[in-house]
């Protein structure tokens, strides 16, 4: 090769390496338009129960707001109903008149998957903090526009599926990015479940399912409210409010199956075993009463 060609073409190399390395790369701003914007997918197998981050969670999954904040997951039920942990709405009932659910669906438009609550109806023999019967029925002022038509309930208990399917949902610990993923989780028998909450004092109830994880997640998985689909397409579990959020504790499910006449009853105007959370009003002091003497 010409000696002179052989440097010219030695110049152009060094040139275009200087530019690559002068090009910063573009930073992504976090906001709430981009909240939503997920990983690449990563899909881990486990002796068959798959774990996988990124990707699309189709139309199960809901997000409850206190303005820019999550506070809790929620699944889709209807365009007008969405279903969740009663613990947690128990936890923000004095401030139900700024929470606002948030449709997790990339496919619709921002102004249409938001909704503001009419009201939060939960049974009658739910206590705080228990787990028993640890569900709500989130009734929406306004009907998710282009939503799905209503989600089939499980029609036999969760204990009955060999493997089903959990979504975690919120945002990472630094509040960067969503977390969306999905992981196939199996039930774990109550006499093994029981003995590992007996110190915190936690009775496993007849509502709760008890499940292990087959895949170690970065943080962990299960945020109360969040949906659990299995059979064919149907929704069967809400994950419940418990001590496993901070600690390498068992799951707990609410089982759809046994708090499904509940729901049906809310979703049809029925109120005999439900009563409502209150939204928070403001107090107002009667003024000061002046004594008119009579003269």
């Amino acid at each position: 090769m010409n000696p002179i060609y052989r440097r010219f073409l030695c110049l152009q190399l060094l040139l275009l390496l200087a530019r690559g390395l002068a090009v910063k790369p573009k930073a992504v701003a976090v906001s709430d338009s981009n909240l939503h914007v997920r990983p690449a997918v990563r899909t881990v197998n486990t002796n068959g129960f798959q774990l996988t981050e990124g990707g699309d969670v189709g139309y199960w999954l809901v997000h409850i707001m206190n303005g820019q904040r999550f506070i809790c997951g929620a699944s889709y039920y209807s365009a007008l109903y969405v279903l969740t942990s009663a613990n947690c709405m128990y936890r923000y009932r004095k401030s139900l008149n700024t929470i606002s659910v948030e449709y997790v669906n990339p496919r619709m438009d921002q102004e249409n998957k938001i909704a503001h609550i009419e009201s939060v109806s939960v049974p009658k023999n739910y206590q705080y903090p228990d787990n028993y019967m640890d569900i709500a029925v989130v009734k929406l002022r306004r009907n998710l526009t282009g939503s799905p038509d209503t989600v089939r309930l499980c029609s036999q208990p969760l204990r009955r599926y060999p493997k089903f399917t959990a979504v975690a949902c919120g945002v990472d610990p630094g509040g960067s990015f969503d977390r969306t993923a999905t992981d196939d989780v199996a039930i774990m028998p109550k006499r093994f479940c029981q003995p590992l909450y007996n110190k915190d004092k936690l009775r496993i109830s007849e509502t709760i399912a008890c499940v292990r994880e087959w895949n170690n997640y970065r943080y962990r998985m299960y945020e109360f409210g969040c949906p659990v689909t299995a059979g064919n397409n149907e929704l069967c579990g809400i994950v419940a409010w418990g001590p496993q959020f901070e600690s390498e504790h068992p799951g707990l499910f609410t089982d759809i199956y046994q708090v499904k006449g509940f729901i049906l009853k809310v979703v049809r105007g029925v109120y005999v075993d439900s009563r409502q959370l209150s939204k928070r009003t403001r107090r107002i002091r009667p003024k000061k009463m002046h004594r008119t003497w009579a003269r």
